[in-house]
């Protein structure tokens, strides 16, 4: 794959170097995916980051690759978040989630399905074993432990945590909570996730977990940034903490029948969350009533991700939302109509 200029190995050094000076952090170079986002980065030091690095074209080099995957296990990937590839593999299992780390993307569905690839190119997806025929949801990535963390179960009976280093093997961490959960983030510090049933689950190295019921609702969402924890509790309430065990807190709300996704887009700085007929939100800080965007995409809002400059929202239908600023959306449909679930962004090593 070719990009439009070449970075050389002592200019990368030097932009990795003037990014971390410029945002006074020393966890500044971790993942831009937004479920993941380090918020004790600089946004100004990250956009020069990713444009320098994100086009890097050079023996060693990186490229910016994005992938979305959803129903009927459709998989697409893109250099720019416009021009979309189906990279399918055979299998037609339903996928819930994707996320990228050390290893490269991992993509969860149903039936226990883990998907692996290395760069997300066609070909190199490959099927793994997860041990479980649970539906798994949701995915995120610790860079700090290099853990990847899945998480789902069965709805009104179970919950399930599955954790590896390197995408191939898994390991079981369930906790034996009463319901399923729905999404993860990574704060930088810990994963947390959220559920069915108002489970709640956290770990700060992906080994052991801490996990319980708070307030009863369906959490439905969950993103960190600012230093705010933010979930929404399937009934149009914002609820906002530190960390898990200080939920629940009511502190906002919105005017969508429910939310699916929400994520912290570092540039803005805001939340931004996507809800049933394709509403898009923002919110400072979860506090109020969020904001409603220019939006036009007609289905469910199911993943939001960014890498430091544009958003993504992975919607119903194929609709795939994208935004420069957080605040004003295009929407294009890809790949025939199938929903996609998951959204994520990576630098994977130029092809």
């Amino acid at each position: 794959m070719q990009s439009r200029f070449r970075i050389s190995g002592s200019l990368l050094l030097f932009v990795m170097a003037t990014a971390c000076a410029l945002a006074a952090a020393p966890g500044c170079l971790r993942s831009p995916d937004c479920n993941n986002t380090d918020t004790t980065c600089n946004s100004i030091a990250l956009t020069a980051l990713l444009s320098a690095v994100g086009t890097a074209d050079s023996t060693g080099g990186t490229t910016a690759t994005w992938i979305l995957v959803g129903d009927g296990g459709k998989i697409y990937t893109s250099p720019d978040a416009l021009t979309w590839t189906d990279v399918s593999p055979a299998s037609a299992t339903n996928l819930r989630g994707v996320a990228h780390g050390a290893a490269g993307f991992v993509a969860v569905g149903v039936s226990g399905r883990i998907t692996l690839s290395p760069t997300g190119a066609a070909g190199t997806w490959t099927e793994q074993t997860s041990g479980t025929v649970d539906e798994l949801k949701a995915i995120a990535y610790d860079p700090n432990t290099g853990t990847y963390a899945a998480v789902g179960g069965q709805g009104g009976t179970s919950d399930l945590i599955l954790t590896s280093t390197d995408g191939i093997t898994w390991v079981d961490r369930t906790l034996a909570l009463p319901d399923q959960f729905s999404k993860i983030t990574y704060t930088g510090s810990e994963f947390v996730a959220v559920g069915r049933g108002g489970v709640t689950a956290d770990s700060s190295d992906g080994v052991t977990w801490n996990g319980g019921t708070a307030g009863g609702f369906d959490w439905s969402a969950v993103a960190f940034g600012g230093g705010v924890l933010l979930a929404e509790n399937g009934a149009g309430g914002l609820h906002t903490a530190p960390n898990r065990t200080g939920l629940p807190n009511a502190t906002g709300s919105h005017t969508a029948a429910n939310l699916e996704s929400a994520c912290y887009y570092a540039s803005g700085p805001f939340f931004i969350l996507g809800g049933d007929t394709g509403t898009i939100f923002t919110s400072a800080a979860g506090v109020g009533v969020a904001t409603v965007r220019t939006a036009t995409p007609t289905d469910v809002i199911w993943n939001l991700t960014s890498d430091g400059q544009r958003v993504i929202a992975a919607g119903g239908s194929g609709e795939v939302s994208t935004s420069e600023d957080g605040l004003n959306w295009s929407v294009s449909v890809v790949g025939g109509g199938s929903a996609f679930r998951g959204v994520a962004y990576g630098l994977v090593p130029t092809q």
